[in-house]
């Protein structure tokens, strides 16, 4: 018989090179993107990424993270990357701290400490109606009381925002009188001056204690209740006290403060 011999060459393609890109995230907000080039292989080439399916050669709307694209060539051959998308600006974060300085009410300042990360632009709000663009702001608070203060730090381009409340305690005042007039005998008090009390506030009522001495040093009356008032009488024998002068003393807390206040005078007795 006859035969015919003939030499065919097969060529195989070269094997498919992914070569993975990325558009930056800006302070996650989703603007990323994934992508991948394809060289050599047999296009068209199809792409799945995983593991939303997305079937494009870039994958837009991303944060930052590792995102991974199968891609297969027109002849069914594989081949898969991971794209790390990054993020150029990351999220800011917001935080702050405050110290009250000042030994007496009325001097004292909020000092506000920034604690933020990766802001560059201040946004405060103190509670009272005042503000500031400050980094480090200083802040005199007219009445006491608990005041939310609101930070927003931002990149320039996001924000983050904070809310913390302030306590301001009240003003210490207090006031004492030296002298009343509670009458010679029953029923002759004249509704003016009958009592010895002292008035305040910015105090805890709870810690106060008042004592009345003599002029040997002996109690003729006392109270631990704010408020109670002195009608010159002996606290043991309710007669009226001979008119003269009688030393006090009076001792409170002030809030949130362990340390007692002590108030000593005189208070004179008068009868009309």
């Amino acid at each position: 018989g006859c035969e015919l011999t003939e030499t065919f060459t097969l060529n195989e393609p070269p094997e498919m090179r992914l070569t993975p890109g990325y558009v930056t995230d800006t302070c996650g907000q989703g603007v990323g993107a994934a992508t991948v080039q394809v060289s050599f292989g047999t296009p068209p080439y199809s792409y799945l990424w995983k593991p939303d399916n997305v079937q494009t050669a870039t994958y837009y709307g991303l944060t930052e993270g590792s995102y991974e694209v199968v891609v297969t060539d027109a002849n069914g051959c594989k081949d898969s990357v991971i794209t790390q998308v990054m993020d150029d600006l990351p999220y800011p974060f917001a935080a702050f701290d405050y110290r009250i300085e000042g030994e007496h009410v009325l001097d004292q300042v909020v000092q506000f400490v920034n604690n933020s990360v990766g802001t560059i632009q201040w946004q405060w709000n103190f509670g009272d109606g005042e503000s500031s663009n400050e980094r480090d702001p200083r802040h005199t608070y007219q009445d006491a009381g608990d005041y939310l203060v609101q930070l927003l730090g931002s990149n320039g381009y996001c924000d983050d925002t904070v809310y913390q409340y302030v306590n301001i305690d009240p003003l210490l005042a207090i006031y004492i009188p030296n002298a009343f007039t509670p009458g010679t005998s029953e029923g002759t008090q004249d509704g003016n001056n009958d009592y010895f009390y002292p008035q305040g506030e910015g105090f805890e009522e709870d810690s106060y204690d008042m004592f009345i001495f003599d002029r040997w040093g002996k109690i003729v009356w006392q109270t631990g209740r704010f408020g109670q008032k002195w009608d010159g009488r002996h606290m043991t024998s309710l007669e009226l006290v001979p008119a003269g002068t009688y030393v006090y003393q009076i001792t409170f807390r002030e809030f949130a403060d362990l340390d007692r206040h002590v108030y000593n005078g005189v208070v004179h007795v008068l009868r009309q």
